[in-house]
């Protein structure tokens, strides 16, 4: 399992970034409280415009009735008040929530940044690795015979895309050209915050009915058989999407007969092994 680095390891200013995104966490949560509290004010103070109201349809005295129409209005102000007060503390919580996802994706940037260099490095000793074991199963090969080599020693290769065409020739550049544009970047474009406005309900509309596609019929394997002269070799392809010289695209546990030459070019590779004959009876 790899694992980042310590806070101990990370540049300070990945750490300045994660006690500014606590900060925002705070201010967000007293905001939100805040909101809650007015939420429920406001609530409570309708609540009690109605008891009040009814209260005062049968008050006894007009002096009594004054006093519960002092008690309604002051009701109504707290009503007032919340709801003039949440719009401003929701725009100023859209607008600390913005912040600090922009600060984070600055901060998560410098990460990147920083763990690239050990991953292209750990890439590229593989890739030499790899080479390495071609390189002696190849040498083994021509000292002692493929046949020789093919049914005593063991295919250690990968077989996956470790091979230097594809991880420096392609991987690498793209990968250089796009951390060198976020070490450029210091700062990303700001994230708007939300804005309040009165919007109509988006119109329900029917989900499409998509019918199923029809199920593929299953590949079947191709199964050639053994060659009869020591100018082909029959070979198991572990990858797939090799092209052949009859047109055909080989799969992964295709039995093909190939010309010598081109089966130890791809065992060399580890697309394929080769597979031996079976013994009679």
């Amino acid at each position: 399992m790899i694992k980042l680095e310590s806070q101990d390891e990370l540049p300070r200013r990945f750490l300045a970034g994660a006690d500014a995104i606590a900060t925002a966490e705070q201010k967000i949560a007293a905001l939100q409280q805040q909101i809650t509290s007015l939420k429920t004010e406001g609530a409570e103070a309708s609540e009690e415009i109605d008891r009040l109201k009814a209260e005062r349809a049968s008050a006894a005295t007009y002096d009594e009735a004054r006093e519960l129409d002092e008690r309604i209005d002051r009701q109504i102000w707290i009503t007032q008040h919340a709801a003039a007060a949440i719009p401003g503390l929701e725009l100023q919580l859209g607008a600390v929530r913005a912040a600090a996802q922009a600060a984070a994706l600055v901060r998560h940037k410098g990460i990147l940044v920083a763990l690239y260099p050990k991953l292209k490095a750990a890439l590229l000793a593989a890739v030499e690795a790899q080479e390495m074991v071609l390189a002696a199963r190849e040498t083994a090969s021509k000292e002692i015979g493929e046949a020789v080599v093919s049914r005593n020693l063991p295919a250690i290769a990968y077989a996956g895309f470790l091979t230097r065409d594809l991880v420096v020739g392609i991987w690498q550049r793209e990968n250089d050209r796009v951390i060198a544009d976020l070490a450029r970047t210091s700062k990303p474009a700001a994230i708007p915050a939300p804005v309040r406005a009165a919007l109509p309900a988006p119109e329900q509309k029917a989900n499409p009915i998509i019918a199923a596609p029809a199920p593929r019929p299953a590949r079947v394997p191709r199964r050639d058989a053994f060659p009869i002269d020591d100018q082909h070799a029959l070979v198991v392809f572990l990858n797939s999407g090799v092209d052949l010289q009859d047109g055909s695209i080989a799969g992964i546990g295709d039995e093909i007969a190939l010309p010598a030459e081109q089966a130890r070019q791809l065992v060399l590779r580890g697309a394929a092994d080769y597979v031996q004959e079976k013994a009679d009876g």
